[in-house]
């Protein structure tokens, strides 16, 4: 897979694929994929890393830390509701469309940061 290289169409697809596991994990986690499978992304501790390389690592905000005002004000005014309920109601019913794309912009810009940072090591690597 070394030819992979990470697309906005693809990083979109990730990004909508998984959201609502974004939004909703806990600080400390990351949305990442490897090189096992790079179109696939799952959540991992910020600690433990990829035995195959990483594609991209974006860090989660944690759930605590997302203003949920923002989704009241989506009109999810469920006061039955936890806030993270409210925000895990939005991401599966709710417009979340800008969050869709801000994580698609983040995943590419990691990935580009990924290759970028492997294609440095291995030039350095050749000069040894």
């Amino acid at each position: 897979m070394s030819n992979f290289k990470m697309t906005m169409e693809l990083a979109e697809k990730i990004a909508r694929e998984h959201i609502t596991d974004y939004m909703t994990a806990q600080f400390g986690q990351r949305l990442v994929s490897d090189w096992e499978d790079p179109e696939q992304a799952y959540l991992q501790e910020q600690n433990t890393f990829s035995q195959a390389g990483e594609v991209f690592s974006v860090p989660c905000w944690g759930i605590g830390n997302i203003d949920d005002m923002d989704f009241y004000r989506r009109g999810w005014e469920c006061s039955h509701l936890s806030d993270e309920e409210v925000i895990l109601e939005c991401c599966k019913e709710g417009d979340v469309d800008d969050d869709i794309q801000q994580l698609a912009n983040d995943i590419l810009s990691c990935a580009q940061q990924w290759a970028e940072n492997k294609k440095n090591a291995a030039e350095y690597a050749a000069q040894l």
